[in-house]
C-alpha cells in the first residue's frame, strides 16, 4: 500500500513539475533566460538603455513629448485639421462635437492659467451639464 501511495505521489509531483526531471527542466529554462538577458545587456540591448539612457535618447524623448503636445493643441484649436486618433472611430458629426468641446475646454483652461485663477465648483458643474 505504501509503495502504491509513493508511486502516486511521484507521478503527481512529476505532473506538477516538482519531480527530479521536472525540476531540472525548470532550472534549465531559467538559466537559459538569464543567459539571454546577460547577452542582451552585453550587446547594449534593452537592459542598458533602460538603466542608463544616453543624452541623445533623453533629448529625443523630450522633443517627441513637445511635438505631441503641440500637435494635440493644434488639433484642438482648429477642428478642420486631422482628426484625433481617439475620435477617428466616431461619425464626422460626433468628431466635430468632440473637437468643439475639447477646444472650448482648452481655451478656458489657458485663460485660467494666464489669469492665475483656478476653476471654481460652479464652472465645473456647468461643464458636467454640457
Amino acid at each position: 500500500r505504501e509503495r502504491e501511495r509513493e508511486r502516486e505521489r511521484e507521478e503527481e509531483d512529476e505532473e506538477r513539475g516538482r519531480g527530479e526531471r521536472g525540476g531540472r527542466e525548470k532550472k534549465k529554462r531559467w538559466s537559459e533566460k538569464s543567459e539571454k538577458k546577460k547577452e542582451e545587456k552585453e550587446r547594449g540591448g534593452r537592459g542598458r538603455e533602460m538603466d542608463n539612457p544616453s543624452e541623445e535618447a533623453i533629448e529625443e524623448q523630450r522633443l517627441m513629448t513637445q511635438l505631441t503636445r503641440r500637435t494635440s493643441k493644434r488639433m484642438l484649436s482648429d477642428p478642420q485639421r486631422e482628426r484625433s486618433p481617439l475620435t477617428k472611430h466616431l461619425s464626422p458629426a460626433l468628431q466635430d462635437d468632440c473637437v468643439e468641446h475639447c477646444s472650448r475646454h482648452h481655451r478656458r483652461r489657458s485663460e485660467y492659467e494666464e489669469q492665475g485663477v483656478e476653476e471654481d465648483e460652479e464652472e465645473r458643474a456647468q461643464e458636467k451639464e454640457e
